[in-house]
């Protein structure tokens, strides 16, 4: 990607792949800790950022993804989010519907 002018803001562009057991619901991005939209399965979506230090999260429902880290310095910078629950995943999580764990 090409080198940015200080002036020019950067890009983040953040992907999301088709796969997981949370394919038909949307992602919401958390960037600085504000809200910045959301994404669904198969998106790649473009947000103008700033350089310098910043961190980005994804949720949905009551999970999120641990607070990423990541310094703009003179580039466009990429992320991916998917779900990790897949597979066998899913099927091990159903009790879990059924059957909570206690959260004391």
């Amino acid at each position: 990607m090409p080198p940015k002018n200080a002036n020019e803001p950067a890009s983040l562009v953040v992907s999301r792949t088709r796969s997981g057991a949370d394919s038909l619901r949307a992602y919401h991005l958390v960037l600085d800790g504000r809200p910045i939209g959301t994404i669904r399965r198969g998106e790649t979506k473009s947000y103008p950022i700033q350089l310098g230090t910043h961190s980005l999260s994804a949720k949905i429902d009551w999970c999120q993804t641990p607070e990423q880290i990541f310094v703009v310095s003179d580039h466009d910078i990429a992320f991916t989010v998917e779900s990790n629950l897949k597979g066998l995943k899913i099927l091990l999580a159903l009790p879990m519907l059924f059957f909570p764990r206690s959260l004391s």
